[in-house]
Parts: structure tokens; sequence; C-alpha cells
């Protein structure tokens, strides 16, 4: 971790606004929102990215928030299927009618991406990062700091093995 005001080091515990422990797409939008409030926001996420992770089918309503977090204009130019249209599958075979995200809600967020999350959750965070959040891989919370029944940070060790503790005013589990 670099030297800056939010960064644990060795001789004493770092400050931040929000610390968020994950940098999932749940993790990476929210410390993304908050950062552009002004917030010092600190992510920790235990693996290092691309990661494997389950899940690649976006819904339609997520154009908001990929607008909110500005990453919209990345997404449609990005190499992801572009998606217009789900069908599902009950228990027995059966097919449904293909639902058209357009003849449910005329609008630009009517259509969504089949995304790999590896790169989808890379790109998330790179996003986060770019919005000044200072984001950290293969850091693993040991264990959260309480101050009564108010959690007021971590203990964190890092990819070297070595324990920090990192304090914030808020700390956000998307783990």
């Amino acid at each position: 971790m670099a030297a800056n005001p939010s960064t644990p080091t060795a001789e004493s515990a770092a400050t931040c606004d929000v610390l968020i422990v994950g940098g999932g797409p749940a993790g990476s939008t929210m410390a993304t929102l908050l950062a552009r409030q002004g917030r010092q926001v600190v992510l920790l996420e235990k693996d290092h990215h691309p990661r494997f992770h389950i899940g690649e089918s976006l819904i339609p309503f997520t154009f908001h928030v990929l607008k909110e977090i500005g990453l919209l204009e990345t997404m449609q130019k990005s190499h992801f299927t572009k998606k217009h249209s789900v069908q599902f599958v009950n228990a027995h075979g059966k097919l449904s009618a293909p639902f058209y995200f357009w003849d449910n809600k005329p609008h630009e967020c009517s259509q969504t991406w089949q995304v790999v999350r590896s790169e989808f959750d890379e790109m998330m965070l790179n996003n986060a990062r770019e919005h000044g959040v200072d984001a950290h891989e293969g850091y693993h919370v040991r264990d959260v700091l309480f101050d009564g029944d108010r959690a007021v940070g971590a203990v964190v060790r890092d990819p070297e093995g070595v324990e920090h503790e990192v304090r914030a005013k808020v700390v956000i589990d998307a783990s």
C-alpha cells in the first residue's frame, strides 16, 4: 500500500471515512458512489483481480447504476454481448415466452450485457480507483474493530503477511 492518509503503516493505524470490505460489484459500486461524493474510501479485497466468480447476466436496471458510477460508456464500448431479452425454463424443461426488455420499458436501459464476471469485476474495481478509491487486493480482514456496538475499523493482513489496523467512521461489509 502506498503511503497516504488512508493507508495503514507499521507505525500507526490509518484512518478514512469509509472502509469497504469486498471488491466485487457491490463493494466497487458503493466505493465509487461514496468517493464521488468526496468521501475518503479504502476498499480491501482478499483476492486479486481478475478472479473467477459465478454470475454473468446483468439486468436492464443496472444501466442507471453504471451511468451513476461513470462506467456506462465503457460498457457500451465493451466486447460484452448485448442482451435485449430473456427467456426462462421451468423445472420441467418448458420454455417461457421471450421477455423483450423494450416491450416492458422503451428506454435506453432496455438493453443490457452478458458479462464475463472476472473481467466485469476488474473493470468495476478499476473504475472505483479512477474515481479516487484507495483499493487494495490481497488484503485479508482478520478482525473487525468495535467501539461498543459500532464497527470502527478492521485489522487486516497485507499480501506480505504484515498486519495493519484501518480505522473508519463507517465500515461496510460487501464481502
